[in-house]
């Protein structure tokens, strides 16, 4: 049975509870960094979408795919409301067979938008 999917921002995790944070990519917009994180928690990987040097309004997002588990792709975004960083709530890397999600991280910053590459 294909593990199930949500349409919305996944499970909901928090990063901030996940153990071994690191990023895995990342682009600049400008004096911005949009980063794609991953982090672990009961034997399971999560990935979020991370902004640095980001200013007030400046959003950023995560996007997932779920290729062969039904093609769909998914996104979720938070918008910074103060100080310089933002996340994104975390959603889970799920594998089946030979099929995989992939996540990439995007943000807008100074009028422009920018987003890592694909990752598995």
């Amino acid at each position: 049975m294909p593990a199930r999917i949500s349409l919305t921002c996944g499970t909901s995790v928090n990063p901030n509870t996940l153990a071994r944070p690191e990023t895995i990519t990342s682009t600049s917009i400008g004096r911005a960094t949009v980063s794609l994180r991953d982090g672990h928690r009961g034997g399971r990987i999560y990935l979020w979408a991370r902004i640095t040097g980001a200013r007030r309004g400046d959003t950023v997002r995560l996007d997932w795919t779920d290729f062969g588990l039904g093609g769909r792709r998914h996104q979720c975004s938070a918008t910074v409301h103060t100080g310089s960083d933002q996340h994104t709530v975390a959603a889970q890397y799920l594998q089946s067979g030979g099929d995989h999600r992939e996540f990439r991280a995007c943000g807008h910053h100074g009028g422009a938008t920018r987003c890592t590459r694909w990752m598995p």
